[in-house]
């Protein structure tokens, strides 16, 4: 359920959790999960090219090979 807390209070305690932890906690995890997404967006781009290309590919060489005959 929501808590009756004003937003001033929720600021505040967030700004006194943060102030008590030193930067580098704060930021690595965000940067290490921030890297696994962009190496898994990365995959996918990569994988989708790969597919997008070889299809081409693919019907090229069978329009050739079907022009040839």
């Amino acid at each position: 359920m929501l808590s009756s807390s004003s937003p001033e209070e929720t600021e505040s305690s967030l700004k006194s959790k943060a102030a008590d932890q030193p930067v580098e906690e704060m930021v690595e995890p965000k940067l290490k999960t921030g890297l696994v997404e962009n190496i898994r967006k990365l995959w996918d781009s990569v994988r989708m090219t790969v597919f997008v290309v070889g299809t081409a590919l693919t019907v090229f060489v069978a329009a050739r090979n079907t022009i040839t005959w």
